[in-house]
Order: C-alpha cells, then sequence, then structure tokens
C-alpha cells in the first residue's frame, strides 16, 4: 500500500510524463494509467491511493507493476489444467495417439 507520508507521490499525469516513450515515440497515455489502476493488465493493477481527491501512484508502486508484468504468464500460455483437459478431450476422440 502506498503511503503518502513516508514515499513521494505524484498524480497519474506526472507518472505518465515519467514513463518511456513508446511505439512511434509516442508518450503514454493519461487515460493508460487510469486503466493500469482501474482494470490492470494481464491481471495485474498498478497500485494509487487518493490524496485529497487526487489519484497518485509513487516510483515504487511503478517498479512493481512493471517487474509482476514481466513475471506474470502471457496470456497465449495455455494452463497446465487447460492443457491437460484438452490433451484428454483429445485422446477420447482418438485424434491423438
Amino acid at each position: 500500500m502506498i503511503d503518502p507520508f513516508s514515499e513521494h507521490t505524484f498524480p497519474l499525469a506526472e507518472a505518465a510524463r515519467r514513463l518511456p516513450r513508446l511505439r512511434s515515440n509516442r508518450p503514454v497515455s493519461v487515460s493508460t494509467l487510469w486503466r493500469w489502476a482501474l482494470r490492470g493488465l494481464r491481471g495485474i493493477r498498478l497500485e494509487t491511493t487518493l490524496v485529497g481527491g487526487v489519484r497518485v501512484t509513487s516510483a515504487g508502486a511503478l517498479r512493481q507493476f512493471f517487474a509482476a508484468l514481466n513475471c506474470a504468464p502471457t496470456s497465449h500460455e495455455p494452463s497446465s489444467g487447460r492443457q491437460e483437459k484438452v490433451e484428454s478431450e483429445l485422446d477420447k476422440i482418438g485424434i491423438r495417439s
């Protein structure tokens, strides 16, 4: 949890300006950070808090978010349970040998 008394916090607009430019050298949009905070990305949410009605985050929260994304499995990798179920179904209908 972000503690605004012990770590430097900044609004999401400033966080967007701090991130490196991405596709076609375009900056990261503030709406992208809002989406990461509210809905998340690949099941991981950017940690934020409200300070005086302003949604803020911290450098530590951004580091944790990106570290978790780099460790999280991608959505196109099948889970082992799903893979086993598919293989079982293929065995039943005789497609797999």
